[in-house]
């Protein structure tokens, strides 16, 4: 018992060391709660102004990719209800972070950097 103890300890002090996944990631800036409802109209220019006014309130923000892969904004990003991706809401954009998973599945960028790659459609 003793040494199964000290396994699980070792095992969460590397898992607590071990480097986050960094990826990069392009794709559409969204107010994941309308996206949700309805992933066809909720997206680029025809949503822009709703998914400012959501993102300006703290909703959360999603990255959607051309493969339909839904990754919600978490971290700096995200910080002050959304601060830094405000003004990006509905374009394409390029997303640099860790990536983080958690158990049922769902997807988050925990984002340093962001960069418009370009205008909504």
């Amino acid at each position: 018992m003793k040494k199964l103890c000290l396994a699980l300890a070792a095992l969460f002090v590397f898992a607590l060391a071990a480097p986050a996944l960094a990826i990069d990631v392009v794709g559409e800036l969204v107010d994941l709660s309308c996206y949700n409802k309805d992933k066809v109209k909720n997206v680029a220019t025809a949503h822009q102004e709703c998914a400012v006014t959501c993102a300006k309130k703290g909703m959360t923000v999603a990255l959607v990719t051309e493969k339909s892969e839904v990754y919600s904004i978490g971290g700096a990003l995200a910080e002050n209800n959304n601060a830094r991706l405000v003004r990006h809401m509905g374009y394409k954009v390029a997303v640099q972070g860790s990536l983080g998973v958690s158990a049922d599945g769902s997807k988050t960028i925990l984002g340093g950097a962001l960069k418009r790659v370009s205008p909504p459609k």
